[in-house]
């Protein structure tokens, strides 16, 4: 199956190939070659991890006690596209929508990730160190 539009777009499966400026190898069909289409997961890579690298790098105690020093994903998307022109042009499969270049999807994948992020900081208990200090 391809990994790019989960055999949406009605292509023959090819091979499994790297992924332009991502780590990561996936089964490509002709069509999502043809489009110039990446994997949803690698788009969000390019566009979210600078706001992850931080984060990673910390220990969970670390993590807790850094809150100030984290990059933070602003609300508001910057006003241009993010990245370089050649990641602009590379599509990304949607369904009902076919292939969209990236250009004209990042803003809604960035509200998309924004809410998403929010909604998981709601669900995280607030940490209160040393609880014993309190009293």
């Amino acid at each position: 199956m391809c990994d790019v539009c989960n055999d949406k777009s009605g292509g023959k499966d090819v091979g499994v190939a790297a992924v332009p400026a991502a780590p990561v190898s996936v089964l490509w069909c002709d069509n999502c070659l043809r489009n110039n289409a990446v994997p949803l997961f690698v788009a969000e890579t390019w566009l979210f991890s600078p706001f992850d690298q931080f984060a990673a790098m910390l220990t969970v105690d670390e993590e807790l006690e850094a809150d100030s020093v984290s990059v933070e994903m602003p609300e508001q998307p910057p006003h241009e596209f993010p990245l370089a022109n050649w990641a602009g042009v590379m599509t990304i499969w949607r369904d009902g929508r076919g292939y969209v270049k990236l250009v004209d999807l990042w803003q809604e994948l960035w509200a998309i990730e924004y809410k998403r992020r929010q909604e998981e900081n709601d669900d995280k208990p607030e940490y209160r160190p040393n609880d014993e200090d309190d009293e």
